[in-house]
């Protein structure tokens, strides 16, 4: 790492029938710690600082910065000994991804992105620049490791003494250039554009670790802390375009900050050191405080180890999770859930006071896809960006006090690029419902329909159905009864056809995609006089020819022979839910009359 060497001045750093990932509470969440010239990896609890000692190393292991990936295994960078470790979490089966025979060396700084990848960056006389071991988070002990690639140069990201990387909400990389005091941003996709983003000037000196919040609606690509060495021990914080910069915190004199991560709920965790190597700290700290600097919590100093209190260097988070409360009452129905970057919007007939929670939980792909998905063999759970490849997961218990058929409106928005799927983009500015965080434990059903049953509340998931992979496809338009501009008006109890085609092909012209599976939603909007009449209705079929809420395949069109038996008179909104790559929802609308 960048001026360890020089002594004494300087000492330079993410369900139904599953068990949850540890959470907040009573205990967690888990951090792993290295203990750099103790030889050891730790694993401490975030809230009671017990200490378990899960990994001790043969003489000579220096353990720096480490990171928890998509797969639940712990990596770990050896930069002394120019290679990567990985391990369970209990520190068995440890195998090494990396080693000797590269032109990667000292590698440090491990962050994976939502594909699976593992990012690294190098340090000292050594800088190479940016590395990538492709999927290596989907391969499995005792597979064959992918070869690094060497993704941006040395020149591109600091001349020398590379350090953390973290990324955006919106999948920018973002990355510790030591040598210059600065933070570069490389851009996604691609990571062919490096712009800096944080210079020198913004208040940095011998930064190392960074880490990213969630963001909120203010500002949706997470803020920015950089953890600084140099003549201040202190975070420092900047929004996520860079600008504003503050200290965040100071950890005075003897406590130098290396790496940093950021849990889910925004409790920033840091790993300290003074300045001869030894009495190493793990801390936490409140993100949320009204004023700066924020004072730092001693979680747990580590245990001393072969007559001496070692650093503590790196530190990982295991998958995390963040709870939201909000009130409701007779005249306040309606809360949105800002989990930042996401948020989730909230109605109900409400008979008097009460609350409401909503948890959002950290899970493995594999997890979700083989817990949640069983009845979709094509569907996977989408990724964030920003979150380490992990998938998130909601949860939500019913208050008794929610009342009605139409108690529970699940309308999801998502904020910029968060998603993987870039047919999940859309604005903070223009909220779109989106009725893909389905409840999954209820399918086959209608796509986000909350009734009086618990089973409807937990757990959600946003899902991709894929036609096929790399198969584009797409929306051919309605077609009639229903007419494109929503003024199709129908007597209630009548049974309409609701048709469209997909194409390969822009324009429809041809090359009608057959394989596809979509689902379809219908909420009433509005009365008859136009006042918002918001009612979420199910998607009965007509005879036998449509599995609930599945169009069926009538040769090139899709089909969906929907009843309208006891629909009131007023707009109603159909929405049809298929995932190519060019969308995701498509809505119309159409008139109930008696």
């Amino acid at each position: 790492m960048q001026n360890r060497k020089v002594v004494a001045l300087v000492c330079v750093l993410l369900g139904a029938g599953v068990a949850l990932a540890p959470a907040f509470g009573q205990s967690g969440p888990t951090v792993f710690v290295s203990s750099f010239t103790g030889e050891q990896i730790l694993k401490i609890d975030g809230t009671t600082g017990q200490t378990t000692a899960i990994f001790t190393g043969s003489p000579g292991f220096r353990p720096e910065d480490i990171a928890v990936g998509p797969d639940n295994k712990v990596y770990v960078c050896d930069p002394s000994n120019n290679r990567i470790i990985r391990m369970n979490q209990n520190g068995s089966s440890v195998e090494t991804v990396f080693g000797l025979g590269s032109p990667l060396l000292r590698p440090e700084g491990p962050r994976f992105n939502g594909f699976g990848d593992l990012l690294v960056n190098t340090q000292g006389s050594t800088h190479s620049g940016i590395w990538k071991f492709p999927n290596v988070a989907n391969i499995p002990t005792g597979g064959i490791m992918p070869t690094p690639q060497n993704v941006l140069s040395a020149a591109a990201t600091g001349s020398s003494g590379g350090e953390g990387l973290a990324f955006a909400n919106n999948g920018d990389l973002l990355i510790v250039d030591a040598s210059n005091d600065r933070v570069r941003r490389s851009f996604d996709p691609g990571f062919t554009v490096v712009d800096t983003i944080i210079p020198i000037t913004s208040g940095l000196d011998d930064p190392t670790g960074i880490a990213r919040d969630s963001g909120d609606s203010t500002d949706t690509l997470g803020r920015i802390y950089v953890a600084n060495g140099g003549s201040a021990n202190k975070i420092v914080r900047c929004n996520g375009d860079g600008t504003e910069c503050v200290t965040f915190a100071n950890f005075g004199p003897s406590n130098r900050p290396f790496y940093i991560e950021i849990a889910l709920n925004n409790t920033l965790f840091v790993a300290t050191s003074d300045l001869t190597l030894q009495n190493g700290k793990l801390w936490k700290v409140d993100t949320s405080v009204p004023s700066l600097p924020a004072t730092p919590t001693l979680v747990k100093a580590l245990p001393k180890r072969k007559g001496k209190f070692p650093p503590a260097i790196g530190l990982a988070l295991a998958a995390t999770s963040r709870s939201i409360t909000l009130p409701f009452n007779p005249t306040l129905t309606t809360q949105t859930f800002d989990f930042g970057g996401f948020l989730w919007e909230m109605s109900s007939e409400v008979t008097g006071p009460c609350t409401a929670t909503i948890t959002a939980v950290q899970r493995t792909p594999e997890s979700v896809q083989t817990d949640l998905l069983p009845n979709f063999p094509t569907a996977t759970a989408l990724k964030f960006k920003g979150e380490g490849g992990f998938v998130i997961e909601f949860n939500g218990s019913k208050p008794a006090c929610f009342t009605g058929a139409t108690s529970f409106y699940t309308a999801a928005y998502i904020a910029n690029a968060l998603s993987l799927n870039p047919r999940m983009i859309h604005d903070y500015a223009n909220l779109l419902e989106l009725f893909r965080y389905d409840p999954i434990s209820e399918l086959p059903g209608d796509p986000g329909l909350g009734t009086n049953s618990p089973p409807n509340w937990s757990p959600f998931v946003l899902v991709d159905q894929a036609v096929d992979a790399g198969q584009a496809a797409f929306f051919c338009g309605f077609e009639s009864p229903l007419n494109p501009d929503g003024s199709s008006t129908f007597n209630s109890g009548k049974t309409i056809p609701v048709k469209f085609r997909l194409s390969s092909v822009s324009g429809c012209t041809s090359d009608f995609v057959t394989d596809a599976q979509a689902l379809i939603s219908v909420v009433k909007l509005f009365d008859p006089f136009g006042n918002v009449d918001y009612e979420r209705k199910v998607a009965d079929p007509s005879g036998s020819s449509n599995t609930p809420p599945l169009f069926r395949n009538g040769g090139s069109v899709y089909i969906y022979d929907l009843q309208l038996t006891g629909y009131t008179p007023g707009t109603y909104q159909i929405s049809v839910v298929f995932l190519t790559n060019n969308t995701t929802v498509q809505t119309i609308r159409f008139n109930v009359v008696d």
